[in-house]
């Protein structure tokens, strides 16, 4: 089985016939072929299985300067699977070269990630504080009204009223009723006028209300938002691993329904990992590992609820410690990273991103050989 580069991206795995095919009908002359046993990707027109193409192959050439067809050919083999098993320290070396050679291209995508999810937060923030005033303002009283107080009488006071009649020992055996043990009220927090009676009786001030409404709708937003903008962050970075072009508008083009989709997954997910930690915590860990990858298979793949934390549990199979060793070194990572004064941190974040972006896509390679072997 053969794989190839189309657009910046690897593509496969296709036989031998299926690729000579392709080579002579749609692919640029100029296209890197791999197989498993070949050292690093290469020219189809320098393996000898293509050679005899020659001018039979699509002749027209791919706009790519000469340097940007080395560097592409440079990303695809740090991006390809290899002859060895998944590990952690390969992983994370291979993202540490591929960082360092499109570091600029990586850190721009992450910036503007972080501007956009910074201004829409404040633009929902802002919504939720309006319709948080509307409703406080349709439930506040008058401020020159004085809270409701009633004088009651001490202890005192009450019992030498209840004995002024009695004889001493009649009055020494009197015990006084305990009194009613008093309790605020729990207001309706949607009914504006119940509000309005605990505020007039003193219960409740007015800095605590606040719409329930408000707090629910910005809390989806928000998580909308943050899901809305990962998908299209996944898709721009993926594509500069894949030897592609950092491409911001795709960042915002992404379908709300596949961020709806996320927002569902990721509740999913939630709930399956605070499950596995009230199991006594390791179970908790392992499922986090086995199905980290759902976001990034909804992004890459378009996949839905079940298939996406199916599919990550698939490519994780067996990897569990390597991708827990990965984590263990993204975490000394970020940890030397706020040794240097927090600087350290602009290429200690990027990178541990971009670890777990790489091993994804090993992983998915990894995964689509073994099926092409099975068949």
């Amino acid at each position: 089985m053969w794989y190839y580069t189309l657009n910046g991206e690897q593509a496969g795995p296709v036989s031998e016939a299926e690729l000579k095919e392709m080579l002579q009908s749609q692919l640029p002359s100029n296209t890197l072929v791999w197989q498993k046993g070949m050292s690093e990707w290469c020219p189809f027109l320098e393996v000898e299985a293509f050679r005899d193409l020659g001018t039979l192959a699509a002749t027209t050439p791919s706009p790519a300067a000469p340097t940007t067809q080395a560097s592409h050919q440079t990303h695809t083999q740090d991006m390809a699977i290899g002859t060895q098993p998944f590990s952690a320290v390969d992983c994370f070396s291979r993202s540490w070269k591929i960082l360092s050679k499109r570091f600029g291209d990586i850190f721009l995508a992450l910036i503007i990630y972080c501007i956009a999810t910074l201004i829409g937060s404040s633009i929902i923030t802002a919504a939720q504080f309006s319709i948080d005033a509307s409703f406080k303002n349709s439930v506040t009283i008058s401020e020159n009204r004085e809270p409701l107080t009633i004088a009651k009488p001490s202890t005192s006071e009450s019992i030498l009223e209840a004995t002024e009649d009695l004889s001493i020992e009649e009055a020494l055996d009197y015990q006084a009723p305990q009194p009613a043990q008093e309790s605020n009220p729990t207001p309706k927090l949607s009914d504006p006028e119940s509000l309005r009676k605990m505020l007039e009786e003193g219960w409740i001030e007015s800095e605590q209300i606040h719409s329930p409404f408000a707090s629910i709708l910005g809390w989806i937003l928000n998580q909308m938002l943050s899901s809305y903008l990962l998908i299209g962050f996944t898709v721009a970075v993926l594509a500069v691993l894949r030897g592609g072009k950092l491409d911001i508008t795709t960042m915002f083009k992404q379908p709300l329904g596949r961020a709806a989709r996320l927002f569902i997954t990721s509740i999913v997910y939630g709930i399956l990992i605070f499950i596995g930690i009230l199991c006594f915590i390791i179970p908790g860990i392992y499922l986090s590992l086995r199905l980290m990858f759902y976001s990034t298979a909804i992004a890459d793949k378009n996949l839905g609820i079940i298939e996406s934390l199916q599919y990550s549990m698939d490519i994780t199979k067996g990897k569990t410690l390597s991708l827990f060793g990965l984590g263990m070194l993204n975490l000394l990572a970020i940890i030397a990273g706020c040794i240097l004064l927090f600087l350290g941190l602009i290429w200690a974040l990027p990178l541990s991103m971009v670890s777990w972006f790489l091993a994804y896509e090993n992983l998915r390679l990894r995964m689509i050989e073994s099926q092409a072997h099975a068949d």
